[in-house]
């Protein structure tokens, strides 16, 4: 029958000298084991269990996921390593910088008027606008071609910021091409100084036009 050692047992004086060092558990086997002043950082008890330890590291749990993953002792005391993939590093990381966490945060002043630019339904109107105006840039006519892309817009007629009940409303929205929504004077959020107006409806279509501005 085996003798239970006990950590008394281990820091017993072996001469003359008491021992001053420290009782560890074996990271590997969880065997109970003595270690010198000097040496205070070691880990197993014994060069098998740090071979067994490097050949099989013991597992350890996600901190994202719970899943159990294993990771050399070396990487994990280099590098911190608590969660299992890059995918759960992804959403640890995601959520410290989130909200006020964040350093750019200013107190979620933007989140009202972001938010719903991102939302389905905004998705849904743009396709519903680009759909009724086929397409087609209705300043100037542009359309995309094979070998000849035209990037589209749909622009709110009357401002997205100002105009909340409107935002949706598939008769306040319009189909321009880049340049051409450049020239409006809500572009990038800035109101610019008016110069030259411009009646834009190439089309003669009745009952609606918009103003552009038109740099001399």
């Amino acid at each position: 029958m085996a003798l239970l050692i006990t950590p008394a047992d281990l820091m017993a004086s072996r001469g003359n000298k008491p021992r001053t060092g420290a009782v560890k558990s074996c990271a590997q086997c969880g065997a109970s084991f003595y270690v010198q002043p000097s040496n205070l950082a070691r880990q197993f008890c014994s060069a098998a269990c740090r071979h067994e330890s490097m050949r099989k590291p013991p597992p350890q749990t996600c901190l994202e996921c719970g899943k159990e993953f294993r990771v050399s002792p070396s990487m994990k005391r280099l590098r911190n390593i608590e969660r299992c993939s890059k995918a759960c590093w992804a959403k640890a990381l995601s959520k410290r910088q989130r909200g006020a966490a964040n350093s750019q945060w200013k107190g979620g002043i933007a989140s009202g008027e972001r938010r719903p630019r991102a939302c389905a339904e905004a998705s849904a109107w743009r396709k519903a606008v680009f759909a009724r105006d086929n397409w087609t840039c209705q300043a100037c006519g542009a359309r995309s071609r094979k070998g000849s892309p035209v990037k589209l817009n749909a622009d709110h007629i009357k401002p997205f910021a100002t105009h909340p009940e409107l935002r949706w409303d598939l008769s306040n929205g319009r189909t321009l091409c880049v340049e051409c929504h450049k020239k409006t004077d809500t572009w990038g959020n800035t109101k610019k100084k008016k110069e030259t107006p411009v009646i834009i409806n190439p089309k003669g279509q009745a009952g609606w036009a918009f103003v552009a501005v038109c740099s001399p």
